[in-house]
């Protein structure tokens, strides 16, 4: 995976180019001021209607349609129950011995409080329905002599309802108001090109949604208060793509990492890292690796295995290579030893593998008495 520049947080590096904070000031500023002189005070209220109509409510009905298509197909074409199961049923994973190859998931784009969409502004240009009393009510056109417009439906002086948003540096919003706060399903894109298609609660994004970023990546999943939190799938633009949980903007729980290069990781995360449980498949190698990882390293107890022909390491690890008491098999041989630093220093019979072996890792030592058939079994090796 590549190696990125920027900001580290706990071995996982964020590049600041790549991040992108979208205006926490839009729709405007509180300090817009002066009415609109320009707007053409001839334009018929249905003209407006119309055009709006024209402009938003079919996008975004298209757009609603695509997202209900979405779950139905669950979204991520990923089972988060399974993943539980395979967990608690002794998961697998392999790592390469190259303890100098970076296998950190690449670094993913971040939404911040996207939009502050107030449209309570004390000085602007309205044009639309108004009750007796004089308050916005019904579907009315709302501008700023910045060039910010609102379009859309008012009630109680306040936009509720469909509505478009436009701001002046080109960003907008197509979606539903409640009193004058993005609420329930909209469209919203940057003037940078991200755009994000899902659901709104209190100005942020909450629900399900889909992100689009200028450099072509995507994320699909679930959101709560702006951030990646649930279920959710991340495509990097380089083809890499992570698919499982995640809270508050970080790889926690149950996930997949496919690597572009045909590597996949499956197994548990914690702050975005490989962390417990998990299996390493190199496609391309033949290679497996399944036991617990801390940080993205081995450690811990851990199965290292060979295709064709085959060949398995038993034995325990400390940051990436082995450390401790070791088996290693084949078709024709079986050696048991202490490793350190990666290398054996200590030849010991298999019968003498339980000295080895801490009190609070006893619980491994049956793999150690197992044949290599039955291994092969237990990390569903098949040779070709």
């Amino acid at each position: 995976m590549k190696q990125t520049t920027g900001q580290t947080n706990n071995n996982r590096t964020y590049n600041n180019s790549s991040y992108i904070e979208i205006d926490n000031n839009m729709p405007g500023s509180n300090e817009r001021g002066s009415y609109y002189k320009n707007y053409n005070e001839n334009q018929s209220k249905n003209d407006a209607y119309q055009e709006f109509q024209n402009n938003n409510e079919n996008q975004l009905e298209d757009v609603k349609y695509k997202d209900i298509l979405l779950k139905a197909n669950n979204i991520l074409n990923y089972d988060i129950n399974a993943g539980n199961k395979y967990i608690n049923s002794d998961s697998k994973e392999n790592k390469d011995n190259d303890n100098n190859e970076n296998y950190s998931p690449g670094e993913f784009n971040l939404v911040k409080n996207p939009m502050n969409s107030s449209l309570n502004r004390l000085e602007h240009n309205y044009f639309g329905n108004r009750l007796a009393n004089k308050s916005k009510d019904g579907f009315g056109i709302q501008k700023w002599l910045d060039g910010t417009i609102f379009k859309g439906y008012f009630k109680n002086n306040k936009a509720n309802g469909i509505g478009f948003f436009k701001d002046n540096e080109d960003n907008n919003y197509s979606g539903y108001f409640s009193d004058d706060i993005l609420c329930g399903f909209g469209i919203y894109s940057h003037s940078s090109g991200t755009q994000y298609i899902g659901y709104w609660k209190d100005d942020l994004q909450d629900g399900i949604g889909i992100e689009y970023w200028k450099d072509n990546s995507i994320y699909i999943g679930e959101i709560k208060e702006g951030k990646k939190d649930g279920v959710g799938q991340y495509i990097w633009n380089d083809g890499s793509k992570y698919c499982g949980q995640w809270e508050k903007n970080r790889l926690i729980g149950y996930g997949i990492y496919y690597y572009n290069d045909n590597k996949i990781y499956r197994g548990e995360w914690d702050n975005s890292m490989m962390n417990g449980i998990g299996e390493f498949i190199w496609n391309n190698e033949n290679k497996k690796y399944l036991g617990y990882f801390v940080n993205d390293k081995k450690n811990g107890f851990g199965i290292f295995s060979w295709q064709n022909p085959i060949k398995i390491f038993i034995g325990f690890w400390t940051n990436g290579i082995q450390n401790g008491v070791g088996k290693y098999i084949d078709l024709k041989k079986q050696k048991c030893g202490i490793w350190k630093g990666g290398k054996k220093v200590k030849a010991i019979a298999l019968e003498e593998v339980s000295e080895f072996i801490e009190p609070e890792y006893q619980a491994f030592l049956p793999f150690f008495n197992l044949s290599l058939e039955e291994l092969k079994r237990f990390i569903e090796f098949e040779e070709n």
